[in-house]
Protein backbone atom coordinates (compact mmCIF):
# COMPACT_ATOMS: atom_id res chain seq x y z
CA UNK A 1 0.00 0.00 0.00
CA UNK A 2 1.61 3.38 -0.90
CA UNK A 3 2.66 5.88 1.49
CA UNK A 4 0.12 8.66 1.06
CA UNK A 5 -2.90 5.75 1.69
CA UNK A 6 -1.15 4.31 4.89
CA UNK A 7 -0.50 7.72 6.43
CA UNK A 8 -2.91 10.52 4.94
CA UNK A 9 -5.63 8.23 4.03
CA UNK A 10 -5.95 6.07 7.13
CA UNK A 11 -5.05 9.50 9.39
CA UNK A 12 -7.83 11.84 7.25
CA UNK A 13 -10.28 9.01 8.00
CA UNK A 14 -9.56 8.01 11.33
CA UNK A 15 -9.11 11.91 12.31
CA UNK A 16 -12.39 13.19 10.49
CA UNK A 17 -14.67 10.26 12.34
CA UNK A 18 -13.04 10.97 16.15
CA UNK A 19 -14.00 14.47 15.37
CA UNK A 20 -17.16 13.84 14.80
CA UNK A 21 -17.59 11.46 17.57
CA UNK A 22 -15.35 13.63 20.57
CA UNK A 23 -15.78 16.66 19.79
CA UNK A 24 -19.01 18.86 21.17
CA UNK A 25 -22.31 19.92 19.39
CA UNK A 26 -21.54 23.69 19.51
CA UNK A 27 -18.19 22.17 17.45
CA UNK A 28 -19.68 19.84 14.87
CA UNK A 29 -23.08 21.03 14.75
CA UNK A 30 -24.77 17.91 16.35
CA UNK A 31 -23.94 16.04 12.84
CA UNK A 32 -22.07 13.05 13.07
CA UNK A 33 -23.56 11.59 10.65
CA UNK A 34 -22.72 13.95 7.84
CA UNK A 35 -18.76 13.38 8.81
CA UNK A 36 -19.30 9.64 8.05
CA UNK A 37 -20.84 10.72 5.20
CA UNK A 38 -18.06 13.38 3.81
CA UNK A 39 -15.41 10.29 5.17
CA UNK A 40 -17.63 8.10 2.35
CA UNK A 41 -17.98 10.43 -0.26
CA UNK A 42 -14.47 11.35 -0.03
CA UNK A 43 -13.41 7.85 -0.24
CA UNK A 44 -15.49 6.90 -3.07
CA UNK A 45 -14.08 9.92 -5.10
CA UNK A 46 -11.13 9.45 -4.42
CA UNK A 47 -11.07 5.20 -5.31
CA UNK A 48 -12.83 6.16 -8.85
CA UNK A 49 -10.75 8.97 -10.10
CA UNK A 50 -7.41 6.84 -9.21
CA UNK A 51 -9.27 3.37 -11.11
CA UNK A 52 -9.97 6.03 -14.12
CA UNK A 53 -6.61 7.58 -13.77
CA UNK A 54 -5.05 4.07 -13.89
CA UNK A 55 -7.19 2.76 -16.56
CA UNK A 56 -6.44 5.74 -18.92
CA UNK A 57 -2.64 5.15 -18.38
CA UNK A 58 -2.98 1.71 -18.80
CA UNK A 59 -4.17 2.10 -22.15
CA UNK A 60 -2.03 4.32 -23.27
CA UNK A 61 1.38 4.04 -22.04
CA UNK A 62 2.55 1.23 -23.55
CA UNK A 63 6.35 -0.11 -23.48
CA UNK A 64 7.60 -3.24 -25.53
CA UNK A 65 7.80 -6.43 -23.72
CA UNK A 66 11.81 -6.80 -24.16
CA UNK A 67 12.39 -2.87 -22.66
CA UNK A 68 10.00 -3.87 -19.30
CA UNK A 69 12.13 -7.88 -19.32
CA UNK A 70 15.35 -5.98 -19.53
CA UNK A 71 14.42 -2.85 -17.13
CA UNK A 72 12.56 0.53 -18.19
CA UNK A 73 15.64 2.52 -16.21
CA UNK A 74 18.00 0.56 -18.75
CA UNK A 75 15.82 1.15 -21.63
CA UNK A 76 14.80 4.85 -21.14
CA UNK A 77 18.05 6.35 -19.05
CA UNK A 78 20.59 3.51 -20.79
CA UNK A 79 21.62 2.81 -16.72
CA UNK A 80 20.69 0.41 -14.51
CA UNK A 81 18.35 1.92 -11.64
CA UNK A 82 19.65 -0.74 -9.26
CA UNK A 83 22.83 -2.93 -9.57
CA UNK A 84 21.58 -6.10 -7.67
CA UNK A 85 23.78 -8.79 -6.80
CA UNK A 86 23.08 -12.38 -5.04
CA UNK A 87 23.99 -12.26 -1.42
CA UNK A 88 25.26 -15.58 0.24
CA UNK A 89 22.55 -15.47 2.94
CA UNK A 90 19.64 -15.43 0.32
CA UNK A 91 18.33 -12.56 -2.09
CA UNK A 92 20.21 -9.65 -3.21
CA UNK A 93 21.91 -6.55 -2.24
CA UNK A 94 23.10 -3.70 -3.77
CA UNK A 95 26.95 -3.90 -5.50
CA UNK A 96 29.69 -2.52 -3.32
CA UNK A 97 31.01 0.66 -4.96
CA UNK A 98 34.54 1.76 -4.43
CA UNK A 99 34.97 4.62 -2.01
CA UNK A 100 35.96 7.94 -2.75
CA UNK A 101 39.75 8.80 -2.24
CA UNK A 102 39.59 11.58 0.54
CA UNK A 103 36.18 11.82 1.70
CA UNK A 104 36.05 12.47 5.30
CA UNK A 105 33.74 9.87 5.99
CA UNK A 106 34.04 6.01 5.29
CA UNK A 107 31.97 4.16 2.47
CA UNK A 108 29.09 2.35 3.44
CA UNK A 109 29.40 0.43 0.30
CA UNK A 110 31.30 -2.88 1.99
CA UNK A 111 31.99 -5.98 -0.60
CA UNK A 112 30.52 -9.12 -0.04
Amino acid sequence: MPHGARVHGAGGFVGTILIGLLATATVTGGSRGRQALAVAVVAAYSFGTTWLIAAVLIRTVRVDQDDEDGGLALAAHAEAAWDLVPHAAGGCRTASRPSRAGSARPSRWRPA
